[in-house]
């Protein structure tokens, strides 16, 4: 096996193992992102990427190509990151995702645990309802767009893109540049450089997930017509199908949007997040 740092002018051949918005950054040259490929038998097999933030490293990615797999490539890979996390003196690497009961993530839990990380598993409320459900509730509080010009993330100028993922980072920790990727994008409120209110979601051809939604407290009218703003584009951009809107209820303001978008009409599930760490100072180095 061989490993292969992936940077500019090396990741062109590996954007199968890496997340649309991690291969972008490594493009655009982010030297905060960084990713490694793993060949085997001179092929490729897999990579994973990660990013250096100030009190800690995320782990964002980490794939194995389903022949490849039980061969010691994801320790590889994990020992080439925790290297590295140890000659930029960090001592902390954690890694996030959703759980799956079934498919590739199943077995992300027990691989970390076993390479040393202590992970929880934080299972949280998730709201689902219709398209067509939650723009009917929004034209019976007639959630106009009143005089806010809302702006999805392409009309954004390159400084205002910049200024968001600062904002985003500082907020939640996840880059602006994974709403740049295909079926994903937000709507936002900014005036003179500062955010007012902002909604990000992802999609696929049956569901759409509402990821994060804040309005600063300022500007609270800003609530109803940000939510029929962004119904609108979503109504264009799925033209007549129905899909299905997700949202995670871990906040008080998620809960108001679940609220007020369904009506008292939709349905309610739940949702499991592992989350975990990894550090370097306490754990036996992996192998």
């Amino acid at each position: 096996m061989r490993l292969i740092p992936l940077n500019q002018t090396t990741c062109t051949g590996w954007a199968q193992f890496l997340p649309e918005e991690i291969f972008v950054d490594l493009i655009r040259g982010d030297r905060q992102v960084h990713a490694v490929g793993i060949e085997f038998m001179d092929e490729p097999a897999g990579a994973a990427g990660w990013e250096e933030q100030d009190s800690a490293w995320v782990l964002r990615s980490i794939y194995i190509l389903p022949g490849y797999r039980r061969l010691g490539l994801g320790r590889e890979l994990l020992a080439h990151v925790v290297t590295q996390m140890r000659e930029g003196d960090c001592e902390r690497l954690r890694v996030s995702y959703e759980q799956e009961a079934w498919g590739e993530k199943a077995a992300l839990t027990p691989f970390f645990e076993n390479c040393g990380f202590m992970m929880e598993q934080i299972r949280l409320p998730l709201g689902v309802t219709k398209l067509d459900a939650a723009i009917a509730a929004l034209q019976k509080m007639n959630a106009c767009k009143k005089k806010y010009r809302f702006r999805t993330l392409d009309e954004l100028s390159t400084r205002e893109r910049y200024l968001l993922n600062e904002w985003l980072l500082q907020k939640t920790g996840d880059r602006l540049s994974r709403y740049l990727a295909t079926s994903s994008d937000g709507c936002i409120a900014m005036r003179d450089g500062g955010v007012n209110g902002v909604l990000l979601w992802s999609g696929s051809d049956e569901v759409i997930r509402l990821d994060y939604c804040w309005v600063s407290r300022e500007q609270k009218h800003l609530f109803l017509p940000l939510l029929a703003h962004v119904a609108d584009v979503l109504r264009a951009q799925y033209g007549s199908e129905d899909p299905d809107i997700e949202m995670v209820l871990s906040t008080e303001q998620a809960m108001q949007v679940y609220t007020r978008l369904l009506d008292g009409k939709g349905t309610t599930g739940s949702d499991t997040f592992c989350t975990g760490e990894y550090l370097s100072s306490e754990m036996p180095y992996i192998y």
